[in-house]
C-alpha cells in the first residue's frame, strides 16, 4: 500500500513538473528538456502516460531483484546469521552472552 502510494505520487509529481516546465530534477542536472514533435511542452495527459510507462518499466526491472532479496532474507533467517553494522557487534555480543 505504501509503495503504491509512493509510486503514484512520483508519477503525478514528475508529470506535473514535465507539463509545467518541460524538465524533471534529473533532466535539469543534465541540461535536458522534454518536448513533443512541435518543440512544445508535453500535454498533461501525455506526460502522465509517459511517466506511468517509464516508472512501470523501472519497477518491473527491479521486481526480480526484490524477489531475490526476499528469498535471501528467508534463507538468512533459516541459517541463523545476520548482517549488522560493525559498531553494533559489541552490543549483539552482550545480548547473546546473557
Amino acid at each position: 500500500m505504501i509503495f503504491t502510494s509512493f509510486f503514484l505520487s512520483v508519477i503525478i509529481i514528475m508529470s506535473i513538473l514535465e507539463f509545467l516546465t518541460a524538465i524533471t530534477p534529473g533532466k535539469f542536472i543534465f541540461g535536458l528538456r522534454i518536448l513533443d514533435d512541435n518543440c512544445k511542452k508535453l500535454t498533461i495527459k501525455f506526460s502522465i502516460i509517459r511517466n506511468s510507462v517509464v516508472y512501470f518499466l523501472i519497477f518491473m526491472s527491479l521486481f526480480p531483484m526484490l524477489n531475490y532479496i526476499n528469498k535471501y532474507e528467508k534463507w538468512q533467517e533459516k541459517k541463523k546469521f545476520y548482517v549488522i553494522r560493525k559498531k553494533d557487534i559489541s552490543t549483539v555480543k552482550n545480548m547473546t552472552d546473557v
